[in-house]
């Protein structure tokens, strides 16, 4: 008989913690105190709805306001007083003057037809006679037709509250007729709170991190929360521990996802493929856990946008430990992983085998390669670019420092080094423009600087040769090199391109054939002739690891030209000697030549004309130039 009277006497804790006052409503604050005051000021709406997920407190608000406009004694604060006859009698639903209607099953025209007749008699006990109409959203179109005239001009007692989850499928026309609430998704905090207060009450020990889990599992829902509550207290008794709420509700442990994470940053596949295992033997849903990993990078992308843990849901424990795990990614890791996760979701269900999509996803996360910024990559190449740039300038002003000639005989010229204001520049461009302006640039240097000075005893002109791999190295030491005879020359050459990878296959073919590249021998300079355009270009680009290696072999500086075959017309202008006395002469023969190529009707094959003769562009440059003659230009 005593177990008898238990049961009976049992009730679920969403039936008997349900609140009985404004004051007791958990996470709809905004509602309660709007109830509240227009109770206290008299200003109560004739219709209402209410609207909000599932198991927030929509039916419950209805019934509260219904007490509190119905009440005998009204508290202070306009809240019900739960003593008397009435309140009573709403909160045990034995009230004649509350009538709740489910919209799902009398959503007909005739069932709204019948409440037009029954809302024109006044309350029987009470000042108000309230209908509520829960899932409201399921009467048809015929129906809230027919409620229509009703709802905008019912009886003085009369009070509508109309309780949906779905508040698009309310036409217009009722929507307009009513002040809406929207009732708020509850807290993980607030569940939380409530669920340990209630387990205070009823003597149960459980830990934070097992409310928790209750709490996140209901999805904002204070009913689903409670539900589940229950279901946990029955498995674990009175002492509910995180582990076995886990085995309870056949939960994943958020260690699992911890464990996960760092396998997959630590491109760890072995590990990511037995923690699968893990998961089929289980019998946990895969995309239950897809949902539970992206939620756990999500928590990690907060903690790295925010730099903290407050906006995660989740006990205090967890929050530490995403604040540590977030040191070890980045945004934009997280954003791919998250990325691979939702594609995965949607995949999963039409997948034939959602067991080997499921661990392609994983592994594929694991093999991912960390993502770099573009800003990174940009900051990198430049820094390179500089580092670049300096050793280029380095090698010039070390390797490349000019080497002054007179014409007859020669002779050397003491230069000092240009200041950092107005440095000699030691490359000439290959266009007419640039090469002018580089001459005019030269020579106000040296005006300036006085950095060339010429011999007192003879006038000579003074010529200024570059090369792209000429060193200065045995005038610096006072060393005397071998004189090279054309013989020799001509050693060395065919030494680079029979012993050498210099020139390449393409290049070594065509310079072993004289048909293809002709070869005259000096004994400081090469001067090859190409037939074809296309091989002077691929010799030209050559040039400095040609003379690089002749040098290596000669031990000397040795120039190497590209001139044009059949066509008298050269590609490079050769290094030029101006002659000390016969300048009228040379400039006089040189005339004709230029106008021969001008015209372009050179009709057999010659070889390029001689140093000494002067192009009109040699003769403006050495005009601009004064003294010092046009260089070497590649």
């Amino acid at each position: 008989m005593e177990h008898t009277r238990v049961e009976e006497q049992y009730l679920v804790t969403a039936r008997k913690w349900r609140p009985q006052r404004f004051a007791d409503v958990v996470g709809q604050e905004h509602v309660c105190r709007t109830l509240r005051n227009a109770v206290q000021s008299h200003r109560v709406h004739h219709a209402y709805i209410f609207n909000g997920p599932r198991g927030v407190g929509k039916t419950t608000t209805a019934r509260i306001l219904a007490k509190a406009v119905n009440c005998e004694s009204l508290t202070e604060d306009s809240e019900p007083c739960n003593r008397c006859s009435s309140c009573i009698e709403i909160s045990s639903g034995r009230s004649l003057d509350v009538i709740e209607i489910d919209g799902a099953s009398n959503n007909s025209v005739d069932d709204i037809r019948k409440l037009r007749e029954n809302v024109k008699y006044p309350p029987i006990k009470g000042k108000y006679k309230l209908y509520i109409i829960d899932e409201v959203h399921m009467l048809s179109t015929s129906a809230f037709n027919a409620l229509l005239k009703t709802l905008e001009e019912p009886p003085r007692h009369l009070i509508f509250v109309f309780a949906t989850t779905e508040p698009h499928k309310v036409p217009a026309t009722i929507l307009s007729r009513c002040q809406r609430f929207d009732f708020r998704r509850m807290q993980i905090d607030d569940v939380s709170t409530q669920l340990r207060y209630i387990a205070e009450q009823e003597g149960i020990h459980i830990d934070d991190e097992s409310l928790t889990v209750i709490a996140k599992k209901s999805d904002g829902s204070m009913r689903d929360a409670q539900s589940i509550f229950d279901q946990v207290v029955a498995f674990c008794g009175h002492h509910v521990e995180y582990a076995r709420v886990n085995e309870a509700l056949n939960l994943i442990d958020g260690e699992l996802y911890f464990t996960l994470g760092r396998a997959i940053r630590n491109h760890d596949v072995a590990s990511v493929l037995n923690i699968v295992r893990e998961i089929f033997l289980r019998g946990y849903d895969m995309q239950e856990c897809l949902h539970g990993l992206a939620e756990h990078f999500r928590n990690i992308l907060t903690v790295l946008a925010t730099g903290s843990s407050a906006l995660i849901e989740a006990s205090k424990v967890h929050r530490q430990q995403y604040a540590e795990e977030a040191q070890y990614f980045t945004q934009a890791d997280v954003l791919q992983y998250m990325t691979i996760i939702m594609n995965t979701d949607q995949a999963l269900r039409f997948a034939p085998q959602p067991r080997l999509r499921f661990e392609f996803a994983l592994v594929e996360m694991a093999k991912l390669d960390a993502a770099v910024q573009i800003s990174e990559l940009l900051a990198e190449l430049a820094e390179i670019k500089k580092k670049l740039g300096d050793t280029e300038r380095t090698l010039i002003s070390s390797d490349s420092t000019p080497v002054l000639s007179t014409a007859s005989p020669p002779s050397r010229l003491k230069t000092s080094a240009a200041s950092p204001e107005h440095p000699i520049k030691q490359k000439f461009p290959q266009s007419v423009e640039n090469a002018v302006e580089n001459v005019e640039y030269n020579k106000h240097c040296v005006e300036n600087q006085g950095k060339v000075q010429q011999d007192s005893s003879a006038q000579p002109s003074v010529v200024l040769s570059y090369s792209s791999t000429q060193s200065t190295t045995a005038q610096r030491t006072g060393n005397t090199k071998k004189h090279q005879t054309a013989t020799d020359i001509e050693q060395h050459w065919r030494h680079v391109v029979h012993k050498t990878s210099v020139l390449g296959d393409d290049l070594k073919t065509y310079c072993e054939q004289p048909d293809m590249v002709q070869v005259q021998y000096h004994d400081t300079a090469i001067h090859l002739y190409p037939k074809f355009g296309f091989i002077a270009d691929a010799l030209r680009e050559k040039i400095p690891h040609i003379e690089r290696a002749l040098h290596a072999a000669a031990g000397q500086a040795i120039r190497v030209e590209i001139r044009l075959d059949n066509s008298g017309d050269a590609h490079e202008f050769s290094s030029f000697d101006f002659p000390s006395c016969e300048h009228s002469q040379n400039t006089a023969d040189s005339s004709e030549n230029q106008q021969q190529r001008s015209n372009g009707r050179s009709q057999e094959t010659e070889l390029p004309q001689p140093q000494g003769i002067v192009h009109e562009l040699d003769k403006a440059i050495i005009e601009l130039f004064s003294a010092v003659a046009l260089p070497r230009r590649f």
